[in-house]
């Protein structure tokens, strides 16, 4: 993708000029069964007039439970021009449409004397499930159906416990 096409003017004066360069954003993606990575290729003019270029590789895990919602884990490592080196770990917490997020951005460079940046989301989900979202609800139903047992039924096995006794 393209960034900042347009190249707006962010300078403070409006009789001055001080125009955002163009950038140049690449990226991919691989999705497994609960496993996700990615990468990103970020090329732009930096402040000197030199290219700025910075890769980013990232991965994503899920785990499901059957009762208490899913929990993500994530990380990332970014190495670039300019010393530009970067780690970011993060979690994620999922329950039926509601999710927090989580995120440590830790710069490893460039600037000293700092402990990250702490980014925190939450996100509701509007609408009607998608059929994914219903199929894997419905599985997801069965499966905690057989497995999980379900709970004793008190009057009925008083009864039987009466009735033996007699």
């Amino acid at each position: 993708s393209l960034t900042d096409l347009a190249r707006p003017n962010v300078a403070f004066n409006p009789e001055e000029s001080d125009r955002l360069p163009l950038g140049i954003k690449l990226g991919g993606g691989f999705e497994a069964l609960w496993l996700n990575l990615g990468t990103e290729l970020t090329v732009r003019r930096g402040p000197t007039g030199e290219l700025d270029k910075r890769l980013t590789l990232s991965g994503e895990r899920w785990i499901s439970s059957l009762r208490w919602g899913d929990l993500g884990l994530r990380n990332s490592i970014g190495l670039g021009t300019r010393e530009f080196q970067q780690i970011t770990a993060g979690l994620s917490y999922r329950l039926n449409k509601f999710q927090i997020d989580y995120a440590l951005v830790f710069p490893l460079s460039g600037l000293s004397g700092l402990s990250g940046t702490h980014r925190l989301a939450l996100t509701y989900r509007f609408g009607a499930p998608t059929p994914e979202q219903q199929y894997s609800a419905a599985l997801l139903e069965k499966v905690q159906s057989i497995l999980l047992p379900a709970p004793p039924d008190y009057q009925t096995s008083l009864k039987r416990i009466a009735e033996e006794e007699k």
